[in-house]
């Protein structure tokens, strides 16, 4: 995959990141949750990885990738509107794993989705012994 295309034209992008991006273990799950950022840009939403290793991806604007919500695979990746609540838990987690967690604020949608690849938080990965 490549990240280059020719004339593009995205959404604007989101001026800022998340602040505030935590996680909370409970039982077998883990609730991420996060403050939406305030002035400039605002995003129309974020994008939202969970993996069982130490790994992520900087996602590409104009690519859209498909949401998968089971971490049993070892990776998961959701979409959440911006108007939606300020977290989200995965269920069903194996004990005695770490898992990793990254949040990219974005605009647009399809080949106009622009993602903030750039600032303070934008490798914000949260590792989490998770023991049941």
């Amino acid at each position: 995959m490549t990240c280059q295309k020719l004339n593009p034209v995205f959404s604007p992008e989101p001026t800022y990141q998340v602040p505030n991006f935590t996680a909370v273990a409970n039982g077998q799950s883990i609730t991420v949750s996060w403050i939406n950022p305030t002035g400039g840009q605002l995003p129309s939403g974020y994008l939202l990885q969970a993996y069982n290793v130490d790994n992520y991806f900087i996602p590409c604007d104009g690519d859209v990738y498909t949401p998968n919500t089971d971490l049993s695979s070892g990776k998961a990746v959701v979409y959440i509107p911006n108007t939606a609540t300020q977290s989200y838990t995965f269920t069903n987690l194996s004990a005695n794993t770490n898992y990793y967690f990254t949040i990219y604020s974005y605009n647009g949608t399809d080949t106009l989705i622009n993602y903030k690849i750039d600032g303070k938080n934008v490798l914000t990965r949260l590792p989490l012994p998770h023991l049941f």
